[in-house]
């Protein structure tokens, strides 16, 4: 028998599934939102006058099997 939150998300479509490293694997669940970070200095660049933004689709959920 299947309790709890496992039982929750099974009626739930899964998507933006990605395999991490070795064997991690990932599955978002619910409704997609936008992560956003704070603006980083870019590396590359000899000027500290250019940032960026990483910016990543969430879902509600995440399972993450290792």
């Amino acid at each position: 028998m299947i309790t709890g939150k496992i039982k929750e998300i099974l009626d739930i479509p899964y998507w933006l599934v990605d395999q991490g490293h070795g064997s991690f694997i990932t599955f978002q669940f619910g409704q997609p939102h936008l992560a956003i970070r704070e603006p980083k200095n870019n590396s590359k660049s000899k000027s500290m006058e250019l940032k960026y933004r990483e910016v990543y689709v969430c879902g509600e959920w995440q399972l993450w099997i290792y």
